[in-house]
């Protein structure tokens, strides 16, 4: 009888700390499921001089999670955009080709994600605007995050 209440014991006291760590684990997945909404996105763009300024650029963004994404602009401030585009999944990307003025200039962008319980959350940013003496730079990298 003695080794039983002994066994019975020792049961107790081992499925008290298991409990623990079970409820710790289910409380850190749940903290998991909890991801903020966050989104990032960017541009990047390169120049060549040919009959004024021909521009290359593209602009994409990505979003964990989310059930959509949407590139809502991606332009050159001096004339030229991508296409606008929404695509389900976690990543869109557009592109474009424009002939622009020989003067200064930024690429920006606006990108929303959807996420399945219906949240939204949106970026917005710009290149830097490099220039030396008004002459534009041929080539620029952005980015912009929400969370």
């Amino acid at each position: 009888m003695r080794n039983l209440a002994r066994a019975v014991a020792v049961m107790a006291m081992t499925a008290a700390p298991i409990a623990g760590v079970a409820a710790t684990a289910n409380a850190e997945v749940t903290a998991d499921l909890a991801v903020p909404h966050g989104i990032v996105a960017g541009g990047n763009y390169t120049g060549v001089i040919a009959n004024g300024l021909t521009v290359v650029f593209e602009c994409h963004a990505a979003a964990t999670g989310a059930v959509s994404v949407a590139m809502n602009a991606c332009y050159l401030t001096t004339g030229g955009s991508g296409a606008t585009l929404a695509l389900p999944g976690s990543a869109v990307a557009t592109a474009g080709t424009a002939t622009v003025p020989f003067s200064p200039f930024q690429l920006c962008w606006t990108a929303t994600a959807t996420f399945a319980d219906s949240a939204t959350n949106r970026t917005h940013g710009c290149t830097l605007l490099p220039s030396v003496g008004g002459v534009p730079s041929l080539a620029g990298t952005g980015v912009s995050e929400a969370t």
